[in-house]
């Protein structure tokens, strides 16, 4: 894990009714607690009724953002791994019954992680699985600095001792190794950890099965199928189908010059266009595809 920076914390909650409120808990027992140490990083507890409000907390959070603050943003909600075409998708479960893919938050989280400088850290008390690493494409921005969550189903009373303990150490600490270690030492005997996962990892993993699936099918088949799960998303960002076919294209066909293509989806995913100085501190390469 590299430094977890945060001046800013929000706690998003949206839990059934008559289900024990974990995130108020960690809010009320730890979170206001701890942060009378840091009296310069102010934490809120929002609790979310549906999807609409989902978003305009997420936009409350981005203005905050515009004005300086590096948040950290905890989400605690039931969440779900769903088919959506030939990929899984992971889906926050609200309070209202609602299913939001993660992928219909991304743009906000995304322009959230662009205002902090890839700095946005998110945790989630619902297991999210491998269906994180469908959440993005190389060519894109990074939608966060890193996420961590359970790597399995958990029962309530587990997931707040986990994340009880992981805020405590890290507030006291300001070291985010510290606090995952001791986390995830009270979670062993249930055989369940909090999985760390930093947009270093999740850019790797993206561009390898980007990359083999351009080696593994033609170009037509490879857009035909981004345009069936992600469509909507990349008409939205070029203006019409069209466009959208054509940037694609551009951007395959291109992919046989592997190394340049490489650091130039690397440098666009991690800002360095925006942020020069970042290209220093992650030394990132072609080569360390390979480890």
């Amino acid at each position: 894990m590299g430094m977890l920076y945060f001046n800013r914390m929000f706690v998003l909650e949206s839990l059934p009714e008559g289900e024990r409120k974990t995130g108020k808990e960690l809010y009320d027992d730890c979170l206001t607690v701890r942060l009378k140490l840091q009296k310069e990083i102010k934490v809120d507890y929002w609790p979310i009724a549906n999807k609409d409000q989902l978003l305009e907390k997420l936009t409350d959070i981005f203005n905050e953002t515009e004005k300086g603050y590096i948040p950290i943003i905890h989400f605690e909600t039931h969440g779900c791994d769903d088919q959506k075409g030939e990929e899984l998708e992971f889906c926050f479960i609200l309070s209202s019954g609602e299913k939001v893919p993660l992928s219909e938050i991304k743009e906000i989280l995304t322009n959230i992680n662009i205002s902090t400088g890839n700095k946005l850290f998110i945790s989630v008390a619902a297991c999210f699985g491998a269906a994180i690493f469908t959440l993005t494409l190389p060519t894109e921005r990074s939608p966060f600095w890193a996420i961590m969550g359970p790597d399995n189903d958990i029962f309530p009373e587990d997931i707040i001792a986990a994340f009880h303990e992981f805020y405590n150490k890290l507030i006291y600490n300001m070291d985010g190794n510290i606090a995952l270690k001791s986390a995830n030492q009270l979670l062993l005997s249930k055989g369940i950890k909090l999985q760390f996962i930093t947009s270093e990892y999740l850019f790797k993993e993206a561009y390898k099965y980007f990359v083999k699936g351009i080696e593994n099918q033609n170009i037509d088949d490879i857009i035909n199928k981004l345009m069936r799960t992600k469509g909507n998303e990349l008409v939205k960002k070029y203006g019409t189908k069209d466009a959208a076919i054509q940037q694609l294209y551009k951007k395959l066909s291109a992919e046989h010059e592997k190394e340049e293509s490489f650091n130039k989806w690397r440098d666009y995913f991690f800002m360095f266009d925006l942020y020069p100085q970042k290209g220093e501190e992650l030394n990132l390469k072609y080569s360390d595809l390979k480890t």
